[in-house]
This record gives structure tokens, sequence and C-alpha cells, in this order.
């Protein structure tokens, strides 16, 4: 019995010191460090769950790394389209995180100036009473998108004015993402001029 006792004691300690090398890793990848790894010889529990870490972690690395590529080229399409974009957190906050240079282009504004939806409102459309017609078509157009469940609005047509004082008639469109909105402005300046004319 002593010696069963020994044998298990030390075969306790053992493994007690093997689980604490995955709890270091796990620590180590809580705290940031996402490329360690365990590092466990053998076939006994501990290696067993060490190796299944392991998998985890390589999973999500790899997830991670798919994840990164995806935004990177969300960017590039958005940041090269000839189309003036924005791209924002989800409302109702809507900070903007992605201005794109035709957007700059058409309507003159910066990043620095219009930071979020809410600064754009009075920029796009100075005067209140238009201001609220436009924000009221909006707010029809967010809730059929909701009521229906589909994931972007149908586009709301307005008179946009532009930083250099000059007004441009422009259809908006949104897209929702898991993360944010995707928003899209078609000019239709010249159209509406030949139309007119």
């Amino acid at each position: 019995p002593f010696f069963s006792m020994a044998f298990a004691s030390f075969a306790g300690r053992i493994l007690s010191r093997r689980l604490e090398t995955i709890q270091r890793v796990a620590d180590a990848v809580q705290a940031g460090d996402t490329g360690v790894r365990v590092r466990l010889q053998g076939n006994d529990e501990a290696a067993h769950l060490g190796r299944q870490f392991n998998a985890m972690l390589d999973g999500l690395a790899s997830d991670r790394e798919a994840l990164a590529e995806s935004e990177k080229r969300f960017r590039l399409l958005v940041e090269n389209s000839p189309l003036p974009m924005l791209v924002t957190s989800l409302p109702p906050t809507a900070s903007i995180l992605l201005m794109n240079r035709q957007f700059t282009e058409v309507f003159g504004y910066t990043l620095n100036e219009v930071k979020d939806i809410e600064s754009w409102w009075p920029r796009a459309y100075p005067d209140p009473a238009y201001r609220a017609e436009v924000q009221a078509r909006w707010a029809t157009a967010f809730d059929e998108m909701q009521r229906t469940g589909a994931d972007h609005i149908k586009p709301v047509q307005a008179r946009v004015r532009c930083r250099d004082g000059s007004e441009r008639v422009v259809d908006t469109g949104m897209s929702l993402t898991s993360s944010g909105t995707l928003v899209v402005f078609s000019d239709l300046t010249e159209i509406e001029a030949h139309r007119h004319n």
C-alpha cells in the first residue's frame, strides 16, 4: 500500500505539472500571445489535451488570417470604387470608419470634417426643414428594411450640399454588414439635369 500511495502521489505531481504547462499556455493566449503552443511529449491525458488545445489555437489562427485577408480585400474594393462610399459602425452612432477617395472628390468632405452620421446631416442638408424631410425618408426606409428582414435599404434620393456650396442629386443606399454598414452614393446630377431639360 505504501508503494502504491507513493506512486500515485508521484504520478499525481507529474500530471499536475503537465497540466500547469497547459495552463501557462492558456494564460499567455489570454494575455494576447497567440503564437504559443503546448509542448508535451507522450500519450497520457495531459499530452492529448495539449494536442487538442494546439489544434484549437491553429484553427483560430487560420480563421484570423482568413478574416484579415477578407477585410483587406473589402477595404481595397471600397477605396478603389468609382462610387463614393462610406463604411460606418452600426447605428445609432454610425461612426465613419472608412471614407473612400471618390467620396471626397465628389462631395469635398474629408474624414476630419465628417466623423459620423450626425456630423454629415447638417453639412449635406443645411436647410433644417429639408434635412428633417430626408431624415424621415431614411427612417421609413430603415423601418422597412427591419420589417422585411432585408440586409439593405431601398436607395433614398436627395439633394446633397457639397463642401464648395454646389448641390448634387444623389441616390444613397445602405447595406448592413456583421459589424457595421456600407453606404453607397450614386450621383444622378447629370441624369436629372438632362431629364429636366
